[in-house]
């Protein structure tokens, strides 16, 4: 909000509290007297302020913000957490995610990093370890994202027989 209001030298104005501005998938959590980049974890006493002392300038004061992932209001880093993990599920080269996530976070899976294993192509994640496929996979087994529940998520790389090495299954 823009105040248009002047004021005078040592006049102390409380901050409008009634006027929140949003920004998607972010907590906003007060007025700084400094810009910041945004939290991830809670403000240190007194970062946040409620009022400001005019002096002989203008005095401006910066949102500050707390990513919400989940958009329920509780900034991101006072919420559990979980991890996805990649299985490479007999094979080696899966890739290793060590970002934190909360509940109902959409991830897209990352499909550049193949894993490897010999005599056989990579189909993509699945939910549930299986053995090597001989048919085709059914609709939707093969998956790209995952949404989180209040649990770690692991995905398993889903195979084919390639004995001609041609990339194709069998």
């Amino acid at each position: 909000p823009v105040d248009e209001n002047e004021y005078v030298n040592n006049g102390v104005v409380v901050l409008d509290s009634t006027t929140i501005p949003t920004r998607y998938q972010y907590k906003f959590l007060g007025w700084t007297a400094e810009q910041k980049p945004d939290y991830t974890e809670a403000p240190a006493e007194g970062e946040i302020i409620t009022s400001v002392t005019f002096g002989e300038e203008d005095v401006t004061v910066y949102a500050a913000w707390a990513k919400d992932t989940d958009g329920d209001g509780i900034p991101d880093y006072d919420e559990e957490t979980y991890s996805l993990t990649y299985n490479a599920n007999g094979g080696s080269g899966a890739p290793v995610d060590e970002n934190e996530y909360v509940n109902n976070e959409v991830v897209v899976l990352d499909n550049a990093t193949k894993p490897v294993m010999g005599g056989h192509v990579f189909l993509g994640w699945t939910e549930t370890e299986k053995p090597v496929y001989t048919s085709a996979p059914a609709a939707g087994e093969i998956i790209t994202s995952v949404t989180f529940g209040e649990e770690n998520i692991t995905v398993y790389a889903a195979w084919a027989k390639d004995t001609d090495g041609d990339g194709i299954p069998d």
